[in-house]
């Protein structure tokens, strides 16, 4: 600083440690950048603000469907429903799932696609009538809140009676002096849900899983529908569904379990008629 003041003196210049003008030309030209830059993040602060609040009220307008969106939705939903409700032997016999399950435990050729697929539709997986408010009639255990002509509710009451009867009657002909918690443990080990549930697993019996939203934004056909386990109702959140499912003691065991019983008990219906003994082979061979 010193060798600057010498300079200046030497050049003529007369040296202003306290002059008014030096300080206003060093710290008025600041001030005014400064108050500019004030001005200017102070600007740009209210623009983001209104960017964010005009991005926010963007997001929460992309969270509901436009009304045209809605109102195929709706359409979509009644088609699934009145499908699931009906299960037309037209709309089933297009199922790759049904056809596949039909070829590979080779059923006989009386056992109809819609029946194939009513022994996959448990009494729980009603979907109610109306779309906001998709709690009522859904994971009920102990109602029938679903057609009670187009659910897997009497076939599996009719399976488990037939295959308690067989089962215990073939151990009790190669064992006939059992104790009867002993009979009763060997039968139990054959016909209990865990076992019936990997039986259905061993078939390839899937489970529906997706939300009827998601079926509808990939436009999937009724028909996969018909051709997946159906136990629960497939429009609730995940919680509420969860809430409801383990609140009836409703399991995917119980409900694989439930379906292995249905066929036989389809199986049975068609056959009892020409062929008596067919549904207890069908029992031995699995």
């Amino acid at each position: 600083m010193g060798i600057v003041l010498k300079r200046a003196i030497a050049a003529g210049m007369k040296p202003f440690p306290n002059s008014t003008w030096h300080w206003s030309r060093t710290i008025r030209p600041f001030s005014q950048h400064l108050s500019s830059t004030c001005f200017l993040q102070q600007s740009s602060r209210f623009t983001s603000k209104r960017y964010l609040h005009l991005s926010t009220l963007t997001q929460q307008e992309k969270r509901f469907l436009p009304e045209s969106e809605l109102a195929k939705y709706k359409e979509y939903y009644q088609g699934l429903k009145s499908t699931v409700n009906e299960i037309p032997e037209s709309v089933a016999s297009k199922s790759p799932s049904l056809r596949t399950l039909h070829k590979r435990l080779q059923l006989p050729n009386e056992l109809t696609y819609s029946t194939l697929s009513r022994c996959l539709t448990c009494p729980s997986a009603k979907l109610p009538d109306k779309i906001n408010n998709p709690t009522k009639g859904a994971a009920f255990v102990n109602t029938v809140p679903t057609n009670k002509y187009l659910d897997n509710h009497g076939l599996n009451i009719m399976g488990k009676n037939l295959l308690s009867y067989h089962v215990t009657k073939s151990i009790i002909q190669k064992y006939p002096r059992l104790p009867t918690v002993v009979l009763n443990a060997a039968v139990n080990a054959y016909i209990s849900e865990a076992v019936l549930a990997h039986i259905a697993k061993y078939w390839g019996i899937e489970v529906e899983t997706t939300s009827v939203l998601s079926r509808y934004l990939k436009m999937e056909p009724f028909e996969f529908t018909l051709g997946r386990l159906k136990f629960f109702n497939n429009s609730l959140n995940s919680k509420d569904g969860i809430e409801l499912i383990t609140g009836k003691n409703f399991s995917e065991t119980s409900a694989l379990a439930m379906s292995v019983r249905s066929i036989i008990a389809a199986i049975w219906a068609v056959t009892e008629q020409k062929d008596s003994q067919a549904v207890y082979r069908f029992i031995d061979d699995h």
